[in-house]
């Protein structure tokens, strides 16, 4: 349903709670702690329907691409969603929570889908340090790993929370893995008081486009980040835990951030903006990149005009230069273009490292090889000056755009050509991406055969279920399987997240005639 990426975010709501704080220091990323806070009365609320809101996971499920979900089973408790089910891959079992959690009603997420693999721990072990040694983030990091019975034992010193976790993604995308403990320790440079801590974090919750956090309260104490009040989907949640793990940051509790879908209009800002200019746009997008793992800002240049962002500069990988683009992308703030281009992205790619053609398509080779998603054997690798050309045949475009993604973390990578061929029709809606995400995005929309009253009525299903968009003055009107969409939504992104919807319910091609109010 929703694919975190490029502005794909939305809005709905009807009722209560708090109004948290935004300030000044939003722009510069320092503030302090008050807040005003409005309560009011939420008891006429009933929460959605269990078996409807377990019919909804099932069915988003069944046409997410990398998931089995005739593998899965799905129970729901008062909003409460249990997974359970196998699978054959760790980063399978984190997409499936990250599809539960983008249903609207749903609260929290367990997921105990067991992974199983025969692959020997000796064989994934290797792979997973071949991993962490060929992906240009992880590759200088002094970390140790080992395998038994296919759980990942990574240890050693990162200095700060995001690199700790992105070793673990990084393993994650290794086939065979079935679970990581995850014992890397944070040494932080510098110690930070809760004054600096709560700034940051407040600048990063306010500055990013895929948050509504009119509702969200932050405070700090001792290095550890209290978030409390209300957001409008678990997905949301969850992004807010993230964002909260600025550098300082010891812990983020988010027991007491409630979920909320209903309550969606009283999160919104959208005055946020009105006062805001391109300078502090552009301070944001420096904030946003310099905490960023795989990252180096040192060598960026941000420029905004007119809320179009434009990057110079040198990076020494492809991925990093993707990444930047991306995290510009999801400043609020940073608008897309007529032509869906958010970001000017002319970053130069330069390796730091003296790799040949040879050893550049060996290594993509190697990262193919290992990766849970890709048929490796389908795809051709050829390497020329460090532009990598993909060829050969995937069985969709969630195949394939994994494929572009995985080579795109190589070492010595400076672009890539993507000719993978899908066998089916190629796509009207074809996405363009920067930092692709295996743990949220799909862009698999392949051509479903139905009839246009059907495709209505999926398309209406599918804005039903998404927490980002409210169908109450919005209208779908299908002609040979394409979808019109007329009235009026909140906000652009939720524009943009009707349109994803829409072609995911199987629309042969959208025309979106939604106004913002």
């Amino acid at each position: 349903m929703l694919h975190l990426f490029k502005n794909n975010f939305s809005t709905f709501g009807k009722i209560v709670v708090v109004l948290a704080v935004f300030f000044l220091a939003a722009c510069s990323g320092q503030g302090s702690g008050e807040t005003n806070r409005i309560s009011q009365d939420d008891t006429s609320y009933e929460q959605l329907d269990d078996i409807e809101i377990t019919n909804a996971v099932v069915d988003e499920l069944a046409i997410t691409r990398g998931i089995d979900g005739d593998l899965l089973s799905v129970e729901t408790n008062e909003g409460i969603v249990t997974l359970s089910g196998t699978t054959d891959n760790l980063l399978t079992k984190d997409r499936a929570t990250s599809v539960a959690s983008t249903i609207k009603g749903v609260r929290s997420v367990v997921n105990d889908i067991e992974v199983q693999s025969d692959r020997l721990d000796v064989s994934i072990a290797e792979d997973v340090a071949d991993a962490l040694l060929s992906d240009p983030a992880t590759d200088s990091w002094e970390i140790e790993s080992s395998v038994e019975d296919g759980v990942v034992n990574l240890t050693g010193t990162v200095e700060s929370w995001k690199e700790k976790e992105l070793v673990a993604t990084v393993t994650k995308g290794v086939d065979g893995v079935i679970g990581i403990n995850n014992n890397i320790d944070v040494d932080y440079a510098t110690n930070r008081s809760d004054d600096e801590i709560l700034g940051d974090v407040q600048a990063s919750i306010v500055w990013n486009n895929r948050l509504e956090d009119g509702l969200i309260i932050v405070d700090v104490n001792d290095g550890v980040v209290e978030l409390s009040g209300t957001v409008g989907s678990l997905f949301e949640k969850n992004l807010a835990k993230d964002i909260a793990r600025v550098a300082g940051v010891t812990d983020v509790n988010a027991a007491d951030l409630e979920v909320k879908s209903w309550m969606r209009e009283e999160m919104e800002r959208q005055d946020f903006l009105a006062d805001k200019s391109d300078a502090d746009i552009e301070r944001a997008v420096n904030d946003a990149l310099a905490v960023h793992p795989r990252i180096d800002p040192v060598n960026i240049e941000v420029s905004v005009n007119n809320g179009i962002a434009t990057l110079t500069g040198t990076v020494d990988n492809l991925k990093t230069a993707r990444a930047a683009a991306e995290t510009a992308s999801n400043t609020r703030g940073v608008i897309a273009t007529e032509q869906n281009l958010s970001v000017d992205n002319q970053l130069v790619v330069t390796p730091d490292v003296d790799s040949t053609d040879e050893e550049v398509r060996q290594e993509v080779e190697n990262a193919l090889e290992r990766d849970p998603f890709v048929s490796a054997a389908e795809i051709d690798v050829v390497a020329e000056t460090g532009i990598v050309t993909l060829s050969g045949t995937a069985d969709n475009y969630f195949e394939k755009y994994q494929a572009d993604e995985v080579a795109s973390t190589v070492n010595g990578v400076v672009d890539i050509i993507n000719d993978i061929n899908v066998d089916y029709e190629e796509l009207t809606y074809e996405p363009m991406f920067y930092d692709w995400d295996v743990e949220h995005h799909d862009y698999d929309y392949e051509p479903i055969v139905i009839d246009d009253a059907d495709l209505e009525e999926a398309i209406e299903s599918q804005l039903t279920w998404s927490p980002y968009v409210s169908t109450v003055n919005v209208n779908v009107e299908v002609r040979n399987g394409v979808a019109t969409l007329t009235g009026t939504v909140l906000t652009e992104t939720a524009k943009e997240e009707a349109t994803e919807e829409a072609y995911e319910a199987g629309a042969r091609e959208v025309v979106n005639n939604l106004e913002t109010s």
